[in-house]
């Protein structure tokens, strides 16, 4: 007796001090504000990319977002850890089921012999005493596995949203150097009319003549390239929509939008609230450490209450016997002998956390250095902007009086067309460079976390739907 009530007490004190959260307090130090932050108002409180005023894009993500076969595989992610954290709860209530029984039977006394049916009803209840919390951290780990996929779908709503804007927005940067080409090919037309004019006069050498044809040449055989991008652009686009290539709309005559609006203010630590990702990895985390205690609980004793009422009937005897039968029963049961497997359940779960804690951290470094890049990246590329504008400018100059002085004989057809190409290029490039920081400013948004922009759960409930009675 005293044995058993030492070994009683030892569970007692092992239970007591079974378990202690492993998760730090400050699982990642976070600096007070981003390296190159830069100056941000508090837009209204909308989806981001309604701040940028273009109904086709909002149309265009709302395709998507209704489409995408990707957030239809996350939401089905959803239900399912949905489904698991109810029967992860169920462990923690009494189960109750209906037994039925039926058969024939026959009863043999020497030389005589007695055949008859018998039949049963009874009810059977049974309810662990959940006493080391075992499922209860069970049920706590299903939630949180729940609560991280909701995250995952919010992360990917996010992802796809950002992605789809950028190629929108490539489409239409695409579009714009085709029209600039087809531009400069008419100008071209045009100016080797000219020159063969000149040449048809005897006021300019057949090199010129052959200078601007090859200068057509030239830019006719960059069109080609430029619609296939164009092309592969809006495949993209249609498959994000889920849609099939070709059966995407889209306006493409629609110009960049001039300037973009600034994005609400954040420092490092709005991360964690803001990015979905973030959260998904912590509520994993989470759930680690809960499946640390749960593998600790299970080397402890389990105990078990057991009850059953039923009525049987049997007519294998003559005139037949009916009888009420009832149980109670209490169970427990202790784990003595298995070979290690409880105590390497209770290792590996600790060295999943330590996983998923490196995981977890290395995340939100990854997510402050997504800001950083975007905002270090938008700076570069609005500086570039004013610099391609002022070389733009100047290379208007050089053309327009490259082009008179040519005209009035005083020089040949090289410098003009030198200008020319080096105006065309500087006009290429700000339209890539405006598209870039339209991306920059997106990547910004994403990496922000998006937390102005509506939340693909605000009807969770509906992935719960069936899942409980």
């Amino acid at each position: 007796m005293k044995l058993l009530i030492c070994i009683a007490a030892s569970f007692l004190l092992l239970a007591c001090s079974a378990y202690r959260s492993a998760i730090p307090d400050e699982p990642v130090p976070l600096p007070q504000q981003f390296a190159a932050q830069q100056s941000m108002s508090d837009e209204a409180n909308l989806p981001w990319w309604e701040t940028i005023k273009d109904p086709q894009l909002a149309r265009l993500l709302k395709e998507v977002h209704l489409g995408s076969p990707s957030l239809k595989a996350a939401w089905a992610r959803l239900k399912q850890n949905l489904a698991l954290e109810v029967v992860a709860g169920a462990r923690l209530r009494p189960f109750v089921n209906l037994n039925a029984q039926a058969g024939r039977e026959s009863v043999s006394s020497g030389a005589t012999a007695q055949a008859g049916n018998r039949y049963g009803l009874s009810l059977a209840a049974g309810y662990e005493l959940d006493l080391w919390n075992r499922l209860q951290a069970g049920t706590m780990a299903a939630q949180l596995d729940a609560e991280a996929s909701a995250d995952d779908l919010r992360a990917i709503f996010l992802a796809l949203s950002a992605r789809a804007a950028d190629l929108y927005f490539l489409a239409l940067e695409q579009s714009a150097q085709l029209r600039l080409t087809e531009e400069t090919l008419l100008a071209l037309k045009q100016t080797m009319e000219l020159v063969t004019e000149r040449y048809e006069a005897g006021l300019v050498s057949a090199l010129d003549l052959f200078q601007a044809r090859q200068s057509l040449a030239t830019f006719r055989a960059t069109r080609p390239t430029l619609e296939l991008n164009l092309s592969k652009t809006l495949h993209a686009l249609a498959l994000l929509a889920g849609q099939a290539p070709g059966e995407l709309e889209l306006d493409l005559q629609v110009n960049l939008p001039e300037s973009l609006p600034t994005l609400p203010p954040a420092v490092p630590a709005d991360l964690l609230e803001q990015r979905p990702d973030l959260r998904a990895a912590f509520s994993r985390l989470k759930a680690q450490d809960h499946r640390i205690a749960q593998a600790i609980a299970e080397r402890l004793p389990a105990i078990n209450l057991l009850a059953t009422f039923g009525r049987t009937h049997s007519n294998a005897s003559v005139g037949g016997v009916t009888a009420t039968v009832w149980s109670l029963l209490a169970e427990a049961t202790a784990p003595l002998i298995d070979g290690g497997r409880r105590r390497a359940e209770v290792l590996r779960s600790r060295a999943r956390f330590e996983e998923v804690l490196a995981d977890y951290q290395a995340t939100v470094l990854g997510a402050v250095k997504d800001v950083e890049d975007a905002l270090v990246s938008a700076k570069g590329t609005a500086e570039l902007m004013g610099l391609l504008d002022e070389q733009r400018r100047a290379a208007m100059d050089t053309y327009e009086i490259a082009f008179e002085r040519y005209t009035q004989g005083l020089i040949d057809y090289l410098p003009v067309l030198s200008s020319y190409s080096a105006l065309l290029g500087t006009r290429s490039q700000l339209l890539s460079a405006r598209r870039q920081l339209i991306s920059d400013r997106i990547a910004l948004a994403r990496a922000l976390g998006g937390g102005w922009m509506p939340d693909p759960l605000a009807r969770k409930d509906d992935a719960r739907q069936g899942l409980e009675l």
